[in-house]
């Protein structure tokens, strides 16, 4: 829970500010649904447009499995910059791939469309990459298709990245090979001659990043560097470690993976750098009643059944990455949104609401919304679903600076394309807009497990508008009765906060209040294992290894290498601290800093 240390004016500032905001929120909220519950950003992004990416690329992976996800008939090609046709096996002749090449330049022709089509070597056994023998004898066989068939270029993915990944079982990869790497996409570059070349990777490099090989290839030898932070619950887990549950694509993991290539303008530059997306989202059945809070669980150690109605929908993740062997027994599955939505989500409500006894959380430290059900009623037995939506992409779109995006999988978008729509900043489609008079402002039903029913709502469209009447004066006179209790409160308070500045104290009393709605709740607790490490100290000094530029008044701003006096820590590195720095005193991320030296 983040502590605020507001002077008592602001405090006041503040409580007339909400008393306002229950003013408006519960006469909007009155509505013919009978008083739903506004849903605002961050918890729900009610914009029905995005902030758009400028000049960005998106660039989606098309699966070439048989049958096809998708049919490449119906790409919606004008969404798609490139399309890479994913190869997953190092050792098949090329050659195979070609009805599915054949089958796509087909499509793209018919829609006369100019997106790029390159070849992607991805997910794939990294075993297969031991020796140079490997190295070039792939270099022949796949350039010489790329240049053979006209294709665009090749997108690869770096063996070496992911550290303890879902993919590496058996692999013995090591700093020695990374020249070797950087030699053949050198070689690559050249045998193309001069076609896009994009790298594939994950969050953070497992060697010094400042002095990594790879940064050998911004010299123009790659065009665009896909950084992949989705399925994190594999990969962040340690190897004999207690399993645990994980957000699936959290915006810390690709801030984090930006800072490790970007290096603050000296690596590689945020034109080239792809954030990657999934909207396959995980799936998993959790033990621990916790889920109601946190996404980081402890998981089961053995194989469940799974929940027959949506059984067909979901495809087990071992499909697409496989675990490393003391993995083997924890299962964790994708659940496309194109399913997943439909049947969990309201999108009258921009998708807002769970039904069908599902729980919407939102996590405000990795930024991403999560659902959870109790399994039949069975104790210790918990669906949990971490997702991608319209709030958190609306979060990362608006909070990072990159060259565009990449989707993981395009056949696992809806019909409407909902959220790739949404990326390029395209209205939704207006059968997802609630049918009301606040359409568009993400009012939801007052059951936040439950959707309404055409019926349903014919016959609440009938009541009387003298209720809404009724129900603004009511919101009206309880404002105002918030606005008498915040005044009372501030002039309590007014003499306690002068004891507080004189003794230079920051007392424990002063914590920040998170608000729950009936349809979003927002958790307090840690929820996520941060990937640095990082050693708490109960006072004394600590090092920034991170600069921290401060977004509200009472946060402390520093920079890497500043020394940093603690004041007071929170419960964990996950929590925010308080110290002093030049002067200033404010609160601080505790996984930012480290024990001073």
């Amino acid at each position: 829970m983040r502590k605020i240390y507001p002077p008592p004016f602001n405090k006041f500032v503040i409580f007339v500010f909400y008393g306002l905001l229950s003013i408006a929120v519960i006469a909007s909220a009155q509505n013919e649904n009978g008083g739903g519950t506004l849903m605002n950003a961050p918890d729900c992004v009610v914009d029905p447009l995005s902030p758009t990416l400028t000049n960005g690329k998106v660039i989606g992976y098309f699966p070439n499995t048989q049958p096809y996800t998708i049919d490449p008939k119906k790409i919606q090609w004008t969404l798609y910059d490139y399309i890479n046709l994913v190869v997953n096996d190092l050792n098949s002749i090329p050659d195979n791939y070609k009805p599915a090449f054949d089958d796509l330049i087909n499509s793209k022709n018919l829609n006369r469309a100019t997106t790029k089509i390159l070849l992607s070597i991805k997910n794939y056994d990294l075993t297969d990459w031991h020796g140079d023998s490997k190295f070039y004898g792939t270099l022949s066989k796949f350039g010489d298709f790329i240049n053979n068939n006209d294709l665009d270029g090749m997108d690869i993915e770096y063996p070496g990245t992911r550290g303890n990944t879902c993919k590496n079982a058996g692999s013995t990869w090591t700093a020695k090979q990374d020249p070797e790497f950087v030699n053949f996409v050198k070689s690559m570059k050249a045998k193309l001659a001069g076609k896009t070349i994009m790298l594939t990777v994950g969050v953070n490099p497992y060697t010094d990043y400042t002095t990594h090989p790879l940064l050998g290839l911004n010299d123009g030898t790659i065009d665009f560097l896909n950084i992949e932070t989705y399925h994190y619950s594999l990969y962040q887990n340690e190897m004999n470690g207690v399993l645990k549950s994980n957000p699936n694509s959290p915006f810390t993991a690709f801030s984090q993976g930006h800072y490790s290539w970007n290096l603050n303008g000296t690596g590689f530059s945020n034109e080239k750098i792809i954030m990657g997306l999934d909207f396959g989202n995980t799936f998993q059945i959790v033990p621990s009643p916790n889920i109601s809070f946190n996404q980081s669980v402890s998981l089961f150690n053995s194989d469940f059944d799974l929940p027959a109605e949506i059984k067909d929908q979901l495809k087990l993740i071992d499909d697409i990455c496989p675990y490393p062997s003391q993995f083997a027994s924890v299962k964790l599955y994708s659940w496309p949104w194109k399913n997943f939505s439909t049947y969990v989500l309201d999108p009258s409500t921009h998708y807002c609401n769970a039904k069908f006894g599902w729980t919407r959380k939102f996590d405000r430290t990795t930024e991403t919304p999560w659902l959870y059900k109790q399994e039949n009623n069975l104790p210790f037995t918990y669906e949990f679903v971490s997702y991608e939506d319209i709030s958190s992409i609306h979060f990362k779109l608006s909070n990072v600076q990159m060259g565009g995006v990449s989707i993981s999988d395009i056949s696992y978008d809806d019909d409407n394309n909902t959220l790739l729509n949404y990326i390029h900043g395209n209205p939704l489609p207006d059968g997802d807009l609630p049918q009301n008079p606040n359409s568009g402002k993400g009012s939801s039903p007052s059951n936040p497990t439950d959707s309404t029913n055409a019926d349903d709502k014919n016959n609440l469209d009938k009541r009387p508008k003298t209720r809404v009447i009724v129900g603004v004066v009511l919101g009206v006179l309880f404002g105002l009765l918030i606005l008498g209790v915040s005044f009372f409160f501030w002039r309590r308070q007014k003499k306690s906060f002068l004891k507080f500045k004189n003794a230079g104290a920051i007392p424990k009393s002063s914590m920040r209040s998170h608000t729950t709605s009936k349809n979003v709740e927002v958790s307090s607790e840690p929820r996520f294992t941060a990937p640095t490490t990082v050693i708490p100290v109960a006072s004394g000094y600590v090092t920034a290894m991170f600069d921290f530029e401060g977004k509200e008044e009472n946060d402390l701003s520093f920079k890497k290498g500043d020394k940093i006096e603690v004041l007071e820590r929170g419960d964990g590195p996950n929590d925010w601290w308080v110290g002093r720095v030049n002067g200033n005193v404010g609160e601080f991320p505790g996984n930012y800093v480290k024990e001073a030296g």
